[in-house]
């Protein structure tokens, strides 16, 4: 009987205790529900405990409160001036400069979200850990594109340099050349990207804390207003590169060269015929130096579908007032021979030998001297026209023997002496003279100047 009245005061016993689990076991559940409902009815229309945006506390706050608060802790003058730099050069300003902001209506948003995902669960557990861990927001930031292309546009010629085209040039007697040289051009748009990208990478990113709320508070921590780090932001400049169009300068620059090599010799060969009949070869000749050549020199860009070269060439005005000069030097008239004949022989006595005339070909000698500026052989026979007299020995000696046609006798022995003289000196104008076939005779013509100057005595 003793050991049943134990079981069953053990039965009982253990009745009542499963009865007390029970009751606790409701009455945590109802008091959780009614924590649970009272959570939900205080942060109903706010941001749920824990959440940080940028270090500011925006829990318990509703979504206008949280914006008004973070806009006063933050705005944008919190955020780190940025230093852009391209090799040595530096420049520093700040973010508003650029048109940078933070999106802080967004990141409230991100806050208000946390915890209402519309998953019981889910959110659940996301409060829990709100409150338990705490939850860091880092705004996103942006930069107005307009804004930034003042700014970038305005350091953009300081940093950037244009393309080289090759260029060639002459100095003194010297070509030059310099080969074609890219230039860099400010990639504004990408050095916009990189500016945000680098101040995000300062401002870090959304996570969850790693202390306990608990522990921080009971530690006195305090978070930072904005969680930077001092200095400003280090960004590169983007650039692009700008290739500037193919030139081709080495070979005009030989051809420079060849140009301005050596003087250029012209030359013109002739015969002449002397007194003693006998013939003679006569060699003239110019000397062009290096200068004149140089001043001769054209360059001319010329655009191909491969990029731009050069041609070089010569100024062929410039060579040709060079040439006129020339040929007035050249020019003369052709002259003919003056003979005596001796009708005892049936010889001609020579007085005065022909003379073939003589007139450059400018034209011709431009050409000629343009093709040896560029080349190597540096002696250029002048094109000259000869211009034959209208009467040559040759002619005469067909005609051998010659009959007289006519004669004239005048005396004048009894003249004064001043007429003497002046008829002396129009026989001796007159004396030899040949006339061509088909010719009339001028008397006055081939007397010449009749002046005191001439010899003439009055």
């Amino acid at each position: 009987m003793r050991r049943r009245a134990i079981a069953f005061w053990l039965v009982q016993l253990l009745l009542r205790l499963g009865y007390i689990i029970l009751f606790c076991f409701c009455l945590g559940l109802a008091i959780a529900g009614l924590g649970f409902l009272v959570y939900q009815a205080r942060y109903a229309g706010r941001i749920y405990q824990g959440v940080r945006i940028l270090g500011v506390e925006v829990g318990g706050l509703s979504r206008d409160a949280a914006l008004d608060l973070v806009e006063r802790e933050l705005g944008n003058d919190c955020l780190p001036y940025v230093s852009l730099y391209a090799g040595d050069q530096v420049w520093t300003v700040s973010p508003r400069a650029l048109g940078g902001h933070l999106r802080l209506g967004e990141a409230v948003e991100e806050a208000w979200s946390l915890g209402r995902a519309g998953v019981f669960r889910s959110d659940l557990k996301a409060r829990a850990k709100l409150l338990w861990w705490g939850y860091r927001i880092a705004p996103d930031l942006h930069i107005e594109p307009g804004s930034a292309l003042v700014y970038l546009s305005q350091i953009a010629g300081e940093a950037g340099h244009p393309p080289r085209r090759g260029q060639l040039w002459v100095a003194g007697l010297q070509a030059h050349a310099e080969e074609s040289e890219a230039g860099r051009e400010l990639d504004i748009g990408a050095t916009r990207e990189a500016i945000q990208w680098r101040i995000r990478e300062r401002l870090g990113s959304s996570s969850w804390d790693r202390t306990p709320r608990i522990v921080r508070h009971w530690r006195g921590q305090v978070p930072s207003t904005t969680g930077f780090s001092s200095g400003p932001v280090e960004v590169g400049l983007v650039f692009r590169e700008v290739v500037p169009p193919l030139t081709e300068v080495e070979g005009a620059r030989e051809q420079v060269g060849v140009i301005l090599s050596s003087p250029l010799m012209l030359t013109f060969t002739y015969q002449e015929l002397q007194p003693d009949g006998k013939v003679r070869t006569l060699t003239r000749r110019w000397r062009i130096d290096r200068a004149v050549l140089a001043s001769w020199i054209a360059l001319q860009r010329h655009q191909t579908s491969q990029g731009i070269s050069f041609k070089v060439g010569v100024d062929r005005d410039r060579m040709e007032g060079f040439l006129q000069e020339l040929a007035d030097e050249l020019a003369r008239p052709p002259r003919e021979a003056r003979f005596d004949y001796d009708p005892q022989t049936s010889t001609l006595v020579m007085l005065t030998p022909e003379q073939w005339g003589h007139s450059l070909d400018i034209e011709a000698a431009v050409e000629r001297l343009a093709g040896a500026c560029l080349s190597s052989d540096r002696q250029v026979d002048l094109p000259v026209h000869l211009v034959p007299p209208r009467v040559t020995r040759a002619d005469l000696v067909s005609l051998l023997p010659l009959s007289l046609i006519s004669q004239g006798q005048s005396s004048f022995r009894e003249s004064e002496r001043g007429r003497l003289q002046d008829i002396r000196l129009a026989a001796a104008r007159l004396h030899g003279l040949a006339l061509p076939p088909q010719t009339a005779f001028s008397f006055l013509d081939n007397l010449g100047r009749v002046a005191v100057a001439g010899g003439v005595s009055e």
